[in-house]
């Protein structure tokens, strides 16, 4: 029995309504008769009458039910019409229709209404119980990716975050090629002074003015993104480096933080479309200019120069130096424990590479890493690494260390190679070491590039006994369909959805995190966790695993297995 109006409107707090779209008026009724207890309906009789339903009141409709018909008259028009807008393909479409011996509608007409985009396909005779509980379930999984959508803004600050900031610069430039544009970052100084001396709410407060006001009031504002803790971005239009620092040293002064003597450093990139630099390469180079000016008292304004072009030599040398440093095994294999809540031990851990460069030393593995994504050889690291646990885990059985499953990295680059689960299950089982103890983590940004090839080898590893993991989960474009798609085991929080955490705020991503990886039936990993508080936190929402400093940093392997060994002796 379907409860009553009042105890459903829990499934539609943000969208309201529900579209039909038909010519058949015994199902119109049906459907009416099924739904209207619960939702707002509305009937269309014609498919461009509910698209320009849907354009205007995008943030209204909660789904969309279409009754496919003929297909001489290209009943599929709706649902193409809906995949081929951005703002639309996000809307579930649900196809009603009825499979018998005379009409057209077969499994074929089934398969290719999913393939063009709908979510579902209800067969005729409807049951009432059927549809509602399906709707439902598609509604809240709509509304939970609405809320991690949110992630588009960062709540304490209300600029774009990193990931969105850098896609807006892109497509701003791209549409916008005549303008002369600077790339320009504010960097708060002593930000962890300040939560020490004044607390973190004071903290947060500086970050939140900084954005709200200080960033907006940068000579030529256009849009702004927090990329880092306290490190803020904008898009401006180019002004004279002078007129700019007389500008921002007195905006600066103005701009009403909660605490005396807060000193803001300022760097700028003027951007050259004809040079090809990426969003982030034009922030790299930004930020450069600013540590130049970092320590110079009274010094605010740092721009991009030739003299910083000494900076990317470096980078062009790490990556000449980079199949020298594989042969000579300078790439160390870390391992970062994993903690299990419900169990009180250590399950597994993470498999972290690091650089140990004769000249330099030990470098961020942020910088090498993205160098490499660019220009492919993260796979021939990759795979190395992926050899390097295999060994490790075939040593520590034949010592008897009590082994644990171990997380290998997997790149948006390497989907590019052919087999790619083929390759790593080859590897696995050359070392004689069960699939269970591989657990593979995918980014949840690397679903975008190519989604079909992504999701067909995550299946394969998936029925191979592997464990998948979507990794930095929170830090892309949320997709229903990578959610729903892929053959997931585990989702990894994001360490940004963590120092984010609002507790009490209506609008909670973490609380949203948690609540869609239960429904989704996957258990999770909070990466970042530092503080008691947070680790408490996590275990409050019902979290199963966490990964930090709170725990551990990465270790060596022979620290780690020590640390297993006496984990192990402590749980006994």
């Amino acid at each position: 029995m379907r409860g009553k109006r009042g105890d459903d409107m829990q499934f539609h707090r943000m969208f309201r309504e529900v579209l039909i779209v038909s010519e058949n008026e015994q199902t119109i009724r049906e459907l009416q008769k099924i739904l209207d207890e619960v939702f707002t309906v509305s009937v269309y009789l014609k498919k461009e009458d509910a698209l320009e339903k849907l354009r205007h009141k995008l943030g209204e409709v909660a789904i969309v039910i279409c009754e496919l018909a003929e297909v001489e008259r290209d009943d599929y028009r709706l649902i193409r019409g809906m995949n081929e807008d951005d703002k639309l393909r996000d809307v579930p479409l649900v196809v009603v229709g009825e499979r018998r011996e005379e009409s057209f509608l077969d499994i074929h007409a089934e398969i290719k209404c999913l393939e063009l985009g709908a979510v579902d396909f209800i067969l005729k005779p409807l049951v009432p119980d059927i549809v509602i509980n399906r709707i439902k379930s598609l509604i809240r999984l709509r509304e939970s990716t609405a809320m991690l959508n949110i992630l588009e803004r960062d709540s304490l600050t209300g600029l774009y975050t990193k990931e969105f900031f850098f896609k807006r610069v892109e497509e701003y430039l791209a549409e916008h090629p005549d303008e002369k544009y600077l790339l320009w970052v504010s960097d708060i100084q002593g930000l962890k002074v300040i939560n020490e001396k004044y607390g973190f709410d004071k903290g947060d407060e500086v970050l939140r003015i900084m954005g709200e006001y200080g960033v907006k009031h940068t000579p030529g504002f256009i849009f702004g993104g927090r990329i880092e803790g306290d490190k803020l971005a904008a898009l401006v239009y180019a002004r004279d480096k002078s007129e700019m620092n007389d500008v921002i040293v007195e905006n600066d002064t103005k701009t009403p933080f909660p605490v005396s003597n807060v000193s803001i450093k300022h760097g700028i990139y003027r951007i050259d479309t004809k040079l090809n630099v990426t969003p982030r390469g034009m922030y790299d180079r930004a930020l450069l200019a600013l540590q130049k000016i970092k320590s110079q008292y009274g010094v605010f304004l740092g721009e991009y120069n030739d003299a910083l072009r000494q900076d990317l030599l470096l980078k062009q040398m790490i990556l000449g130096s980079a199949d020298e440093a594989l042969e000579k095994h300078q790439f160390k294999v870390y391992y970062q424990p994993k903690h299990d809540f419900h169990a009180d031990k250590t399950c597994g851990a993470e498999g972290l590479v690091r650089w140990d460069h004769p000249d330099i030393g030990f470098m961020n593995p942020l910088l090498f890493i993205s160098l490499f994504e660019q220009n492919g050889f993260i796979t021939k690291m990759d795979f190395y690494v992926w050899e390097e646990i295999c060994k490790t885990l075939k040593k520590w059985e034949s010592e008897g260390v009590p082994i644990v499953p171990v997380s290998i990295n997997v790149s948006r680059r390497d989907f590019e190679v052919p087999d790619l689960a083929g390759r790593i299950t080859a590897l696995v089982d050359s070392y004689e070491i069960p699939h269970s103890m591989v657990h593979v983590e995918v980014t949840e940004s690397a679903y975008s590039d190519d989604p079909a090839r992504i999701t067909e080898t995550v299946k394969k590893l998936h029925d191979s006994g592997f464990v998948i993991e979507m990794d930095d989960f929170g830090t892309g474009y949320s997709s229903l369909i990578a959610l729903s798609s892929m053959d997931l085991d585990v989702l990894k929080l994001d360490r940004s959805i963590i120092e984010n955490d609002h507790p009490g705020s209506e609008k909670n991503i973490l609380e949203f995190s948690m609540q869609l990886a239960k429904m989704l039936n996957l258990k999770t990993v909070a990466e970042g966790v530092e503080t008691k508080e947070q680790m408490e936190r996590i275990s409050d929402l019902g979290g199963d695993y966490i990964q930090g400093y709170y725990y551990s940093k990465p270790l060596p392997a022979d620290e780690f297995a020590k640390y297993l060994r006496d984990k192990n002796s402590e749980n006994k």
